[in-house]
């Protein structure tokens, strides 16, 4: 099953966005950037940002995180804006993951906007879990 946390085939779903298929909201690009992420795709990862976060984007912290960690579950508290016709979106999220045989989860509200058919990554603001 997809990690994003629908109860669907990775293929059928975040998968076809890692081979190319552009996401259709912002929600389903957050879906499959954690996917991404449990995965280890950090072409993907990088490739769906822009601005600060691509600037900031340190792959070899990244690549040297996903060796310790394991994302486990994703719960999407909301979404805001950010279907297929809009070209800005925010979701609020926790992300759930387990370091060093410890269980942790961080909130995050993200930001995104659609450029040229294509949604990316801009900000995230951390939350109280």
């Amino acid at each position: 099953m997809c990690y994003c946390g629908y109860d669907e085939e990775y293929s059928d779903c975040c998968g076809q966005y890692h081979q190319g298929e552009p996401a259709p909201t912002a929600e389903t690009l957050m879906r499959s950037r954690f996917t991404a992420y449990a995965l280890g795709l950090f072409d993907y990862i990088q490739d769906t940002m822009e601005g600060a976060p691509a600037a900031d984007f340190d792959r070899v912290s990244a690549e040297q995180q996903h060796e310790v960690m394991q994302w486990t579950r994703l719960d999407v508290l909301s979404s805001k804006a950010g279907s297929e016709s809009e070209t800005e979106g925010t979701v609020d999220f926790v992300a759930h993951f387990v370091l060093d045989d410890q269980k942790g989860s961080f909130r995050e509200e993200s930001r995104f906007v659609k450029r040229a058919g294509r949604w990316y990554y801009v900000s995230g603001k951390h939350k109280p879990v």
